[in-house]
């Protein structure tokens, strides 16, 4: 794990420098034939978990880029417990697969890894997406990306009045949307204090102008 920036403004130069100082060492043993791998392998479901938890500290609209092959060897952390984590945290994932690498893989060997689905699961769960791309369209696929994160919504409604505490998702529905892509991220509503409530000052909110909270209960783990 290597942090090369950290609370950097977004400038192409600094952005720069950035990742060719993460990339340093990678670069170095691809170049060296004989130097050693590294010694502690991060794995993809401990890494992300520990930079979603890291990024969990941080104020405003938090967005983990990963440009993997999407397969974990050997994490703690199961990716259903980074996919909740994220999900609770309000932090989207956004996964960028090597496509030619996707398609090299034999059917065989594809078939024996458990949760062969988890990291697109975990994105498109958490409020990002899947995308593929190849190393002739990385620049392209980056741009693309970032073009996404600027133009999402966030929508903001009234606390139900029926709320209870506990996990929760949220489901958007367009009237006659056609072709919207919605991908809901983080959701957080605090529930109401008993003693504000009780003060004959407070002015009770309209329950009509507030959505109802639903009766189904959340899969514990996505099919």
């Amino acid at each position: 794990m290597i942090r090369s920036l950290n609370d950097t403004p977004a400038e192409s130069a600094q952005l720069k420098l950035g990742a060719d100082a993460a990339l340093k060492s990678w670069t170095t043993r691809k170049q060296d034939q004989h130097a050693s791998n590294c010694k502690q392998p991060v794995h993809l479901w401990d890494a992300l978990g520990f930079v979603a938890t890291e990024l969990s500290k941080l104020p405003g609209r938090r967005v983990i880029l990963v440009v993997t092959d999407g397969r974990d060897r050997g994490s703690v952390r199961t990716w259903n417990e980074v996919r909740g984590y994220t999900q609770a945290a309000g932090i989207a994932v956004f996964g960028m697969e090597n496509s030619a690498v996707t398609a090299g893989w034999s059917s065989i060997a594809w078939s024996h890894q458990n949760d062969a689905n988890a990291f697109q699961a975990i994105c498109e769960l958490s409020g990002g997406m899947l995308m593929l791309t190849n190393p002739d369209s990385i620049g392209k696929s980056l741009e693309q990306s970032i073009a996404l994160l600027r133009g999402r919504y966030i929508v903001e409604f009234p606390r139900p009045s029926n709320s209870t505490k506990g996990d929760h998702d949220m489901r958007i529905r367009i009237a006659k949307g056609g072709n919207d892509f919605i991908r809901p991220s983080g959701i957080s509503v605090p529930m109401p204090d008993p003693a504000v409530l009780a003060d004959p000052t407070t002015v009770p909110s309209d329950p009509s102008h507030a959505p109802e909270q639903g009766q189904r209960r959340i899969m514990e783990k996505p099919h």
